[in-house]
């Protein structure tokens, strides 16, 4: 069992780690081509952006409205957000292609959570 403050199980801290490109020292002027390269790989335009988010959205309001769409929904109707006063315990069953998750997560109020969880493999004739 782990014991863990619940907001960093909610909302992971963010961690960003970045290299300003001039100031590394290159060896060669086809290091420095190569580096940039993959650097513009890696850097999509604001509106780009902008168009996969709206094409996201589009995709899952559609997806609330009617089955066989592209991006399947269900409608979830979380009221609110934790806090860290919450209590009780909780049970979660994940059933994928290959594996039964089971998670019994406690609440036990200050912000802290304890989970115990354990993986089943699905035998191949149950699928």
């Amino acid at each position: 069992m782990t014991s863990t403050p619940i907001a960093s199980k909610i909302i992971p801290k963010a961690t960003r780690a970045s290299i300003d490109p001039s100031q590394i020292e290159y060896s060669s002027d086809r290091q420095r081509n190569a580096v940039n390269a993959l650097i513009n790989e890696f850097t999509i335009s604001p509106q780009l952006l902008q168009d996969v988010k709206a094409n996201f959205i589009e995709g899952m309001n559609k997806g609330l409205k009617k089955d066989g769409e592209t991006m399947a929904m269900v409608t979830s109707y979380v009221m609110g957000r934790l806090d860290g006063s919450e209590v009780g315990s909780y049970l979660a069953l994940d059933v994928g292609g290959t594996n039964l998750r089971v998670v019994a997560v406690h609440l036990t109020g200050g912000g802290e959570i304890t989970t115990r969880q354990t993986k089943y493999r699905i035998d191949e004739k149950l699928k």
